[in-house]
């Protein structure tokens, strides 16, 4: 009994270990007000799904515009759900469809992970 109790032990040690350095390779997890402090002002430069050229403006207050390298525009809300969740829906694109996940800065490159998986780099002044 004792055995299983140290291996289990063991292994949650590790897995919190791997855990931990996977969030530290992603950056800093972006939650609540820290959404607003580092979009504000800033461009979020990225790529569609078919490797087009995006360009989105998140705005303080929860608007956001929408515009690709090829002229076309959008515009819709995000909002922070669940104090972590980063959520993004578009008037447009998706269908109009909410879409969630998780957000880490890592210097100036925003990984997203959830319905939106990917990365996206963040063009002006970060502020920490």
């Amino acid at each position: 009994m004792r055995r299983r109790f140290v291996g289990s032990v063991v292994v949650g040690f590790v897995c919190l270990l791997v855990g931990s350095a996977v969030m530290a390779a992603q950056g800093e997890r972006l939650r609540g007000t820290m959404f607003a402090t580092y979009f504000d002002g800033n461009t979020i430069v990225g790529k569609t799904g078919g490797g087009e050229t995006y360009y989105a403006y998140l705005l303080v207050g929860g608007k956001a515009t929408y515009e690709g390298a090829d002229g076309t525009k959008d515009h819709g809300d995000w909002s922070i759900e669940n104090k972590d969740h980063f959520c993004l829906k578009w008037r447009k694109r998706w269908n109009g469809k909410n879409r969630c996940g998780q957000a880490f800065l890592q210097d100036k490159t925003l990984h997203l992970y959830g319905d939106f998986q990917g990365e996206v780099k963040l063009v002006g002044y970060i502020v920490p």
